[in-house]
């Protein structure tokens, strides 16, 4: 039996394969901005080690200093996304999670030699 192509059928498989392509399209973008999100978060521990070993740099200079280098790792293709702006927040959080961490791991080496 042979089956005739209508152009409902031709039309109706022309917009499916568009519609996939485009969730293929927008999932490799996803996994893209990810894969640049996880290096930036990667990168931005050792930078704010860096800056604190500046010592002609006071605090928002520091921020300053981590953030432009942040910049420069990135593409300028991302420079629309992650602006200097949400790196400065990425930054800030991370640094607010290193700075929290130390201080309960400054505490709790305090209450150890207390108990000795």
């Amino acid at each position: 039996m042979i089956m005739s192509l209508t152009s409902s059928t031709i039309t109706g498989n022309i917009v499916l394969d568009v519609l996939l392509g485009l969730i293929a399209l927008c999932l490799g973008v996803y996994a893209i901005l990810n894969s640049t999100k996880l290096n930036i978060m990667e990168n931005i521990p050792r930078l704010i080690k860096e800056a604190q070993s500046i010592t002609e740099f006071v605090g928002p200079e520091k921020m300053k200093w981590v953030v432009d280098n942040l910049t420069d790792i990135l593409p300028k293709l991302f420079h629309v996304v992650f602006t200097k702006e949400v790196l400065e927040e990425m930054a800030q959080n991370i640094y607010n999670h290193m700075k929290e961490y130390r201080q309960i791991y400054d505490e709790s080496k305090k209450e150890k030699k207390e108990e000795e």
